[in-house]
């Protein structure tokens, strides 16, 4: 089975374009990792989405916007560079996602801002 499901802050405002049948958007999520073996870091995802799912993030995303991916899977994206060196990566393509409140600017029940509530974490949103 491949699924993948993730949770964190888009890193950058994404990127939209045109496909020949619709639309794409691509943006890094950046991460939270907790081990009980490794020390806590944040990691960095590439994902893609299409059509309705990319239209949707365009209207409501940008940087710092905290969501979570609900269904999504894993795909190698492969290219050549202009020298002809063959590349690829792993990147998640996402299906369903939803946007956290925190991604509004907008204070939890708390009271608290998206900047206070994850201050601690690793890396900067």
């Amino acid at each position: 089975m491949n699924q993948a499901l993730l949770s964190g802050w888009l890193t950058a405002d994404p990127d939209y374009g045109p496909t020949t049948k619709g639309q794409y958007c691509n943006f890094t999520l950046g991460v939270h990792e907790a081990s009980k073996y490794k020390k806590e870091r944040g990691l960095f995802v590439p994902i893609t989405c299409y059509d309705d799912a990319a239209e949707r993030i365009k209207k409501t995303c940008s940087k710092g916007s905290f969501i979570s991916i609900v269904n999504g899977k894993l795909i190698s994206d492969e290219w050549t560079t202009p020298e002809g060196q063959k590349r690829s990566m792993l990147k998640v393509q996402q299906y369903i996602f939803e946007v956290s409140r925190f991604g509004t600017g907008k204070e939890d029940e708390q009271g608290k801002t998206l900047e206070e509530a994850f201050s601690d974490l690793p890396f900067q949103n």
